[in-house]
């Protein structure tokens, strides 16, 4: 029995050996690696990758810096076993951002999206029919948002409306 235990560690010590070659292929910028924490992975579940040409055997929690705000976090064993047998995620997949930033993140995109469907419906209306001032207004409001929540640049046709807009408020304000 203390035999077959022996041997189990002596595996285990092993794989976390070569696991320690391969770190830098599987966890690109880590600060730490956490190996009590390794679990073994279901690869029937990865989506394959042809830049790492194989499956993540293992997932170990791994510390990393956030790109964003700097903050230091682990990407845990859940999270890697979530990323890539539930999500697939490819493989050679890891973090750049911590759970917080990625969150406001998403929240950020979720909501500009949400503007530009707002901005979308209105945008005809205000610029071709309304002759009202209060919904040419709410139509360059929500420009100005959209253009602070993105990442991008606006487009060109955004641009030229924003510019109309504009003028016609000028004007109706004259008037």
């Amino acid at each position: 029995m203390c035999s077959n235990k022996k041997k189990k560690e002596k595996e285990k010590q092993k794989i976390l050996e070569q696991f320690e070659r391969f770190a830098a292929c599987l966890f690109p910028q880590y600060k730490r690696l956490n190996y009590q924490s390794a679990i073994q992975a279901d690869t029937s579940k990865h989506k394959a990758s042809t830049y790492f040409g194989s499956h993540r055997t293992w997932y170990i929690d791994a510390w990393f810096d956030c790109e964003q705000c700097g903050k230091e976090f682990c990407w845990t064993v859940q999270e890697q076993q979530c990323w890539f047998e539930q999500l697939h995620f490819w493989i050679d997949a890891y973090p750049k951002s911590c759970p917080d930033c990625r969150k406001n993140r998403r929240r950020k995109r979720e909501k500009c999206n949400r503007l530009n469907n707002d901005y979308a419906s209105l945008a005809k209306i205000a610029i071709l029919r309304s002759t009202d001032l209060k919904t040419k207004q709410q139509a360059l409001e929500l420009i100005n948002e959209i253009e602070q929540l993105s990442e991008e640049p606006l487009t060109r046709g955004i641009v030229e409306k924003r510019e109309i807009l504009l003028r016609q408020i000028e004007k109706m304000k004259s008037s």
